[in-house]
């Protein structure tokens, strides 16, 4: 055997190691068996959240995707909060360029679609909007009313140093410990106010970066919660002192697309995940939970937000829901994924 073909026979077998590493994988299984505390468990022995299958390069959060339908996408949603605390790559890319934010939207799975925006997953990386915009059925105007009310989503209303639209998806519980090549978003924000000092507008950059920092903790018990996670719970309590009676309710949340705001607790929405009684024990009740503590005024925020959310209503209301996907094209559709074996 050459040189050659000795080193095309170790790469091949390196692959096929990497394959069965990830099908065989506790999470992958997991995931498979639509079980979000096997998820949990399988994470905190330490496994990689971050493998993939090397020949289509998709990884966890792809397979959720493929996974969930809209009849169970419920089950997976605290899997997207587990995977992200855990620090998965949210932006990975399979071999055609897609993520899985691209797919829970063609897919119109509502409530992945949030998850990831809320953990992080970029809105603004693709043409999303137009995804939606060119997409049929009776969901298509209540997954564009959902994906404008995240957009452009935490990192990047950082990066433009918008003050309000930080502090409305704080409140809407979009993850602050997130990261970017190699960058914490905390991080951003103080490197975007060192850079405004320069041109004397410094206010609205430190705001930015004290409303980050003042929320971080109560952020991370609010994603902890959401992951079903009682150890890090507890661990966040411990360890930061948090007082409970001061943990955000999420001001995004309604009922239904077309109904008035209603901010919901996060006793609410663990109950809704269903997540365990032990989760619940450690979480006030609804009339003892408040609004979030940042450095704006907070009525101004919710009118801002409002405001904010009118502007978004103005750029779907034109688009009617036409009529639901045929079988047909259901198959289509759910054929252009490439899904595990």
């Amino acid at each position: 055997m050459s040189r050659g073909e000795e080193e095309f026979e170790l790469e091949f077998n390196n692959n096929l190691t990497q394959f069965h590493n990830f099908h065989k994988s506790a999470i992958y299984k997991a995931i498979k068996s639509h079980n979000h505390t096997a998820v949990l468990e399988a994470i905190k022995t330490g496994e990689d959240v971050n493998k993939k299958d090397e020949e289509f390069n998709q990884g966890f959060i792809h397979l959720i995707t493929f996974e969930a339908d809209q009849t169970n996408e419920h089950d997976f949603v605290p899997m997207v909060y587990q995977l992200a605390d855990a620090g998965i790559d949210l932006s990975l890319k399979d071999y055609k360029g897609q993520t899985a934010l691209r797919f829970s939207i063609e897919k119109l799975l509502l409530e992945l679609m949030i998850a990831l925006l809320r953990c992080g997953a970029s809105p603004v990386d693709d043409n999303y909007k137009a995804i939606i915009e060119d997409s049929t059925g009776p969901f298509q105007i209540e997954i564009l009313h959902w994906f404008m009310k995240f957009h452009p989503g935490l990192w990047e209303s950082v990066s433009r140093n918008n003050g309000t639209l930080v502090a409305s998806l704080i409140q809407s519980w979009c993850k602050i410990e997130t990261s970017q090549n190699d960058e914490t978003l905390i991080n951003l924000a103080k490197r975007k106010s060192i850079k405004a000092s320069k041109f004397d507008i410094v206010t609205i950059s430190a705001k930015v970066v004290k409303t980050l920092e003042k929320n971080v903790h109560s952020n991370c018990f609010i994603h902890a919660t959401l992951a079903g996670d009682v150890d890090k719970m507890y661990a966040l309590l411990m360890d930061q002192s948090l007082d409970l009676d001061s943990i955000t309710k999420d001001i995004s949340y309604q009922s239904q697309w077309n109904k008035p705001v209603k901010p919901q607790s996060l006793y609410e929405a663990a109950r809704d995940l269903g997540h365990s009684q032990d989760v619940l024990d450690i979480l006030p009740k609804p009339e003892q939970t408040i609004m979030c503590d940042d450095e704006y005024n907070k009525n101004e925020q919710l009118v801002q937000s409002d405001e904010h959310n009118n502007e978004c209503n103005n750029e779907y209301n034109d688009i009617i829901p036409r009529r639901r996907l045929s079988e047909g094209e259901s198959s289509n559709a759910e054929s252009r994924m490439c899904t595990f074996l």
